[in-house]
């Protein structure tokens, strides 16, 4: 009997253990409350053969998180503290809200990374990030789920800590499907306006960089006839198109088009689409531009 007492408290003392352990892992990078909880506990040496002695006392710490369920980890990649927020499945502006007040607890500088389900949450995330100055990249996961990474120096981090902690009633959303317009490009060539080929090819290559950088971006853009080319290997802006791509935008390119110019097989960014659709698409838009 006393042996089976003993295993069984040796069992849950080393559970404990492991808790505590746990917890503490990460106390470093985050507000919590430190307890100190006293349990009563059997030790092999409190057991006689006449019976059990009085329970020694043992004091075991616990650090309990504050940072909120939001926080999924929080780890040391390289020295540098990244803390990972899940924002899937929430509604405007709790992904902003999630991710500045983690951004709070970096203290001297860090990574965050945001997961959401929605291109308006990458908008309104990159938004946020290019307003305070922190580098920010995007990616599409999968389908409805995409990753928002920013970069924060020591500085601004400091900054951020300082600052109050955000709040749903404080934050508002810049970009939401009520507001944003089903805005459709369309680049039907390889070069922007008349003239000099060069000139125009220099021209339709700022466009769309400058398109990348808009605060509210478009649905999709349409590349047809000649502008086939701007989405296939050896175009000048591919990197541009797929940051537009990883911030929710639909990527579209004729493949009648690329069969005609030999380009089906050097399609780098987007999804090859038929005139169908490009005609659903420029028929149901709000606004439709043509650099």
């Amino acid at each position: 009997m006393h042996l089976y007492v003993f295993m069984i408290t040796t069992y849950f003392l080393q559970e404990f253990k492991n808790a505590s352990a746990f917890l503490l892992r990460d106390a470093r990078h985050a507000m919590h409350d430190i307890l100190l909880l006293r349990i009563s506990a059997i030790l092999p040496e409190a057991i006689s053969d006449g019976g059990i002695d009085s329970p020694t006392d043992t004091d075991l710490l616990l650090a309990t998180y504050k940072g909120g369920s939001h926080l999924t980890s929080d780890i040391q990649n390289g020295g540098t503290i990244m803390i990972k927020v899940n924002a899937m499945g929430d509604a405007c502006p709790i992904p902003v809200v999630k991710t500045k007040n983690a951004i709070r607890e970096l203290q001297g500088g860090g990574t965050v990374e945001t997961l959401v389900d929605n291109e308006i949450a990458v908008q309104n995330l990159t938004k946020m990030a290019n307003q305070k100055g922190y580098d920010v990249h995007s990616e599409k996961v999968a389908d409805n789920e995409f990753k928002v990474t920013m970069t924060i120096n020591a500085e601004a981090a400091q900054i951020a800590a300082n600052s109050a902690v955000a709040t749903i009633e404080e934050e508002n959303c810049p970009i939401t499907p009520l507001n944003k317009k089903n805005t459709v490009v369309v680049i039907r060539s390889n070069q922007m306006g008349n003239g000099e080929e060069e000139l125009g090819k220099a021209l339709l290559k700022g466009f769309i960089y400058a398109l990348s950088q808009q605060d509210t971006l478009p649905s999709t853009i349409l590349f047809y006839n000649s502008g086939a080319y701007i989405t296939c290997e050896e175009s000048a802006s591919i990197e541009d198109l797929k940051s537009l791509e990883a911030q929710g935008v639909e990527i579209l390119t004729c493949g009648t088009c690329l069969n005609f110019y030999g380009l089906t097989d050097k399609l780098q960014v987007g999804e090859i689409t038929n005139m169908y659709v490009i005609a659903e698409k420029m028929t149901q838009a709000d606004l439709i531009v043509q650099p």
